[in-house]
């Protein structure tokens, strides 16, 4: 993504940071250099502990997988009030909505270069998404919406 980035649109000066130790790393460190994107484009962070240092100094999180349940990456960056922008894959459409983020088909590379360039380009738009997908989080998959959940579920199960 980067390197279509770096190609369509040189005047943007993009960075991308991977987290993990998976066993794609040396892949995508191979790649990243065939496709000539050196630490100034790409950055391999290794396994982190605590990812809201990341969260926090970021402008977007970027989800590409091909398959996903539901994605605690993105309900992390959410939290942290960070804009996610992913591909339509398993939970990912009722997690991100029509407002909380961006979607792109999973597959269209074109799209995902199209949204990534927006989230680049327009920052009111990522602190609209940031702040909503923070209140989602906070409403829905906070601890203390779990309890007010759990709660009414053993008062219904507990009357009848």
């Amino acid at each position: 993504m980067i390197d279509r980035i770096a190609h369509c649109r040189p005047d943007l000066k993009v960075k991308g940071a991977i987290a993990g130790d998976g066993p794609l790393r040396s892949r995508l460190e191979q790649l990243a250099s065939q496709l000539g994107l050196g630490a100034e484009h790409v950055e391999f962070l290794g396994e982190l502990n605590d990812l809201r240092p990341l969260y926090h100094k970021s402008d977007f999180l970027m989800l590409t997988s091909d398959w996903e349940g539901t994605p605690n990456v993105l309900l992390e960056a959410m939290a942290c009030g960070l804009p996610v922008l992913a591909t339509s894959v398993g939970g990912v459409p009722e997690i991100i909505g029509n407002d909380r983020g961006l979607i792109v088909e999973c597959d269209d590379e074109d799209g995902l270069t199209a949204a990534t360039v927006r989230m680049i380009e327009n920052h009111g738009l990522r602190t609209a998404m940031g702040h909503r997908g923070h209140e989602y989080v906070s409403r829905f998959h906070s601890l203390n919406a779990l309890e007010t959940r759990l709660t009414g579920v053993y008062l219904r199960i507990l009357s009848t």
